[in-house]
C-alpha cells in the first residue's frame, strides 16, 4: 500500500517531535507544550489542553508543514490554520470576516481533494458556517464553551465522596463562596480578588506635567549589576534618549538646521556627535538668562547620564515580560524577542531582535530611563536576510545590523517570540507577533460633543478597528493540488490481509491526545486567558529594583 501524501515516514515524525520539543513560548503565551512529547516512545503527542490545541494549530503547524509535506499540501493547511487564526482574533474586522466566508470554501474544496473521505464528518463541515456566527455574535472568546467546561471541571475536583458527588459539590461550593463573601471584607490581606498581576510594571506615571522619557513604566526584576559602558556605547545611549524625548523637538531642530547649514554633506553624523554638547551649554545659558523657562526635567537631561549605569537580566514593562538572551538560556519560555516599528524615514519597517542586556541610565535627581541593548537582525535583504511568504515572515539570525544602534527604550519595544523554520537550512526562524494577556492596545475615543439632552451617545462598547495581522484574500485556483496523492520517495507498506485485525471500539483510546482534566484556571478565555507560568519550573523572579 503506497503512503498518502500527508502522511510522515518515521525519521520525518522524529525529527517534526525533536523540533516541537525545542519550541519555547513567552511567559503566560502558552504551556509548555514539549512535556507532551514523547521522543522515545514512537514520537508521542499526549496530553495537550484544548489551549494548546489552539496554539498549536494556529502557530505551530503553519511552520511545521512546510518543511515536510508537499508545497500544495502544505499550502492547503496553512490557509486553514490562518483561517481559524484570524477567526480566534480579539479584534474581528467584518469586512475580512465576510472574506473568510468565501475563503474557507475555497479551503474545504482543497482539503477534499487531499483527505480521505471519512475526515470529512459534520464537524469539519461546520467551519462553514464560523465567520457568519462570528459575524452575528462577535469574537469567540465570548461565546465558547471552555469557561464552562472548566468550571465544570472544578466541580468534578469538588468531589471527595464518590458515594454521594451532588453533596460533595453542593458543600464545597458553600463553603467557597463563605471564602468568597469573607474576603471582601479583609482589607489588610491579599486575596485573589485584590493580589496584582504577576506582570504589573508599577502603575500609572507619578510626574504627569515632567517629561515622558523619565516616567516609563518599568520594574526591574532581580539584583542590579553596577558596570561602566564603554566610551563608545555611552554616547550612543545618551544621544538615543535626546533623539527620542518628544519635548526637546525644537532644540534638535534648531541644531539640525545649524548642522545642515555648515555642514550639508555631513549633517546627519555631525548633528549626533555636536548635540549633547551643543545642548547641554544652550540650556545652560537659558538657565542663567531665563531661569523660568528650564525645568528640572529638562536640566537633568541635559547634563546627560552617570557613567555607571545598572544591567538587569529581565524586568516588566506595560506588562510584558522581558528577559535577556542570556538568562533565558535556562529556562522554558522566550521573552527576549523584541519589535520595534520604525518611523517614516524607514518606511514603518518592522525590526527584529534579541535582548543582550537591559540598562538603567541614572540622571540627575534621581531620575531614571530603561534601555534595550539588542541584536537588531537584517530586514534589509530581501534574499539572505528575510523572507516572507504564505503568510509566514522569516529572518536569518546570522546576519545583523545597525551594530553602532543596538539600543532602544523600553517603553517602545513589543514583544515576539522566534520558531526554527524547517524548511530552510542554517539559522532560519519564524517571526511571530502576539499580543500579550491582559494588554489592550486600545485607539483613542474621538471625543463627541454633547447633544442637547446633555447625552454623549458613546455607550456602546467600543471596539478596536485595527486588524491583528495581515491577511491575503485566497485565489481558487492560485495553487492547485497536483497528482499523485501518494508518496514515490518512500516505498510502499506490504499488508499481509490475513494479519490485519480491526481493534474493538474500547480498546480505542482517543483522549490521550487531548487532557483537559487537571485545568487550573477557572475563568476567562481558552486561547488569551490561560494563565501558564512554566518559568516557575526552573528558577524565580527575586523582585527587588535597586534605588
Amino acid at each position: 500500500m503506497p503512503h498518502a501524501s500527508y502522511t510522515l515516514h518515521v525519521d520525518e515524525r522524529n525529527k517534526f517531535c525533536e523540533w516541537l520539543a525545542d519550541v519555547k513560548f513567552p511567559d503566560g503565551f502558552a504551556s509548555n507544550i514539549s512535556r507532551c512529547v514523547s521522543i522515545q516512545n514512537s514520537c508521542k503527542i499526549s496530553g495537550l489542553k484544548s489551549h494548546d490545541c489552539h496554539v498549536f494549530m494556529q502557530r505551530l503547524l503553519p511552520i511545521a508543514v512546510g518543511g515536510y509535506l508537499r508545497s500544495d499540501i502544505a499550502l492547503a493547511l496553512i490557509e486553514l490554520s490562518t483561517f481559524f487564526k484570524e477567526l480566534c482574533a480579539r479584534t474581528l474586522d467584518v469586512n475580512r470576516l465576510s472574506q473568510l466566508q468565501t475563503d474557507i470554501i475555497t479551503i474545504l474544496c482543497k482539503l477534499e481533494m487531499i483527505f480521505p473521505p471519512s475526515f470529512f464528518d459534520i464537524m469539519v463541515h461546520l467551519a462553514v458556517h464560523l465567520p457568519r456566527e462570528a459575524i452575528l455574535g462577535g469574537p469567540v472568546q465570548y461565546r465558547w464553551m471552555y469557561p464552562f467546561e472548566r468550571y465544570l471541571g472544578k466541580f468534578k475536583r469538588y468531589v471527595k465522596n464518590k458515594a454521594r458527588p451532588e453533596g460533595s459539590i453542593a458543600e464545597a461550593y458553600i463553603h467557597t463562596e463563605c471564602l468568597t463573601f469573607c474576603s471582601m471584607y479583609l482589607q489588610d490581606i491579599e486575596t485573589k480578588f485584590t493580589r496584582m498581576d504577576r506582570n504589573v510594571d508599577g502603575g500609572e506615571a507619578e510626574n504627569i506635567d515632567g517629561f515622558k522619557i523619565f516616567d516609563q513604566k518599568v520594574r526591574p526584576i532581580g539584583m542590579a549589576l553596577n558596570l561602566q559602558l564603554s566610551n563608545k556605547l555611552l554616547p550612543e545611549a545618551t544621544w538615543y534618549v535626546l533623539n527620542n524625548c518628544d519635548e526637546i523637538a525644537s532644540y534638535l531642530k534648531e541644531h539640525y538646521e545649524k548642522c545642515n547649514v555648515h555642514s550639508p554633506n555631513h549633517t546627519d553624523r555631525k548633528h549626533q556627535t555636536e548635540f549633547p554638547s551643543w545642548f547641554k551649554q544652550r540650556v545652560q545659558e537659558q538657565r542663567i538668562t531665563n531661569p523660568l523657562d528650564v525645568t528640572a526635567d529638562l536640566y537633568a537631561l541635559a547634563c546627560g547620564p552617570e557613567p555607571t549605569v545598572a544591567s538587569y537580566a529581565a524586568c516588566i514593562v506595560n506588562g510584558k515580560r522581558f528577559h535577556t538572551k542570556q538568562r533565558e538560556l535556562r529556562r522554558r519560555t522566550q521573552n527576549s524577542g523584541v519589535l520595534v516599528t520604525g518611523d517614516e524615514s524607514t518606511n514603518n519597517v518592522d525590526f527584529y531582535g534579541v535582548i543582550n542586556d537591559i540598562v538603567e541610565l541614572h540622571y540627575m535627581g534621581r531620575r531614571r530611563v530603561y534601555l534595550f541593548m539588542c541584536d537588531w537582525f537584517d530586514v534589509g535583504d530581501q534574499r539572505r536576510g528575510v523572507r516572507v511568504d504564505n503568510h509566514m515572515t522569516s529572518i536569518n539570525m546570522d546576519r545583523t545590523w545597525y551594530k553602532d544602534e543596538p539600543f532602544v527604550l523600553a517603553c517602545q519595544a513589543s514583544q515576539c517570540f522566534y520558531i526554527r523554520d524547517v524548511r530552510a537550512q542554517g539559522r532560519w526562524f519564524v517571526v511571530q507577533k502576539f499580543t500579550n494577556r491582559n494588554v489592550y492596545d486600545i485607539p483613542p475615543v474621538p471625543r463627541v460633543l454633547e447633544d442637547i439632552d446633555g447625552e454623549t451617545g458613546d455607550d456602546d462598547a467600543y471596539q478596536e478597528d485595527d486588524p491583528s495581522s495581515t491577511y491575503a484574500p485566497l485565489e481558487s485556483d492560485a495553487c492547485p493540488v497536483s497528482t499523485p496523492l501518494n508518496r514515490n520517495d518512500i516505498e510502499p507498506t506490504h499488508i499481509d490481509a490475513q494479519d490485519v485485525t480491526v481493534p474493538a471500539i474500547e480498546d480505542i483510546n482517543s483522549f490521550d491526545f487531548i487532557d483537559d482534566g487537571m485545568v487550573a484556571s477557572s475563568s476567562g478565555d481558552a486561547y488569551a486567558s490561560e494563565e501558564y507560568s512554566d518559568e516557575e519550573e526552573l528558577d524565580t523572579d527575586d523582585d527587588c529594583g535597586s534605588e
